[in-house]
């Protein structure tokens, strides 16, 4: 509108001077856009209020809450620490206590270690076991308490937990195990299998991970007996990934 008013002509494609400018009529144009634009910028605009924002009442509650329970936790401790009366006598002999046996690894007076198994499956179980119990009647333990045979048992203790190693004489109390242990109880014919169907491994690489309690059983029903007669039996290549698709 304002080019047409300033003697524009409108086409197709653009927007031309129609005729020769006519000057006092582009002077009073651009009187009236000046006027326009003095009243824009003297314009006021309406004034926006703003909230502020508001706080939860239940959050400020619970800050005075803690706030308050800080304070009287600090006096508190400031009367117990003034009315505490500070003796510099040291105990005589026959009135101190006299010192209870403990065994090295923190099982306590009563010599009982406290376990926390984790069972292979996901599961849990608390056993209490004494400090001289050895390693052969942990492994009995475990078998009648979770029905996996000795020679499938593979033990993990510590933080990283370590595969535990020891002779059927060792005590437990000496081999590493504290009260509170955390024992991871693996079945390893079920991480055999499990590996066996993954695919992920050839028949000769199985062969090196079967675990040494079974490759040296001579038992029938060994995992390492049984998996070399299968092998032989359908004459599976040693290179072989698919034993269950051959």
């Amino acid at each position: 509108e304002v080019l047409r008013l300033a003697g524009f002509a409108e086409s197709s494609e653009a927007f031309a001077m129609a005729g020769p400018p006519d000057v006092g009529h582009l002077g009073r144009l651009q009187g009236l856009l000046r006027e326009q634009d003095r009243a824009v910028a003297t314009r006021s605009l309406p004034r926006v209020k703003r909230r502020l924002p508001q706080f939860d009442g239940d959050l400020l509650r619970e800050i005075q809450a803690q706030a308050k329970y800080n304070e009287e936790m600090r006096g508190t401790g400031a009367s117990q620490a003034s009315t505490a009366a500070p003796s510099s006598a040291a105990p005589s002999p026959e009135l101190a206590p006299a010192p209870q046996p403990m065994d090295i690894c923190g099982g306590g007076p009563s010599g009982t270690l406290r376990l926390r198994l984790r069972l292979p499956l996901g599961g849990r179980m608390e056993l209490e076991v004494d400090a001289g119990t050895s390693a052969a009647e942990l492994r009995t333990l475990l078998h009648e308490r979770t029905g996996v045979p000795p020679r499938q048992q593979r033990v993990r203790i510590g933080y990283p937990p370590r595969i535990f190693e020891a002779t059927a004489d060792e005590v437990l109390s000496y081999c590493g195990f504290h009260d509170g242990e955390v024992v991871y109880l693996e079945n390893t014919r079920d991480l055999f299998l499990g590996n066996l169907e993954s695919g992920h491994y050839t028949m000769a690489e199985l062969l090196d991970k079967l675990p040494a309690e079974e490759e040296a059983s001579s038992d029938s029903d060994s995992v390492g007996v049984l998996f070399r007669q299968a092998l032989q039996a359908f004459s599976i290549d040693p290179e072989e990934h698919g034993f269950w698709e051959v």
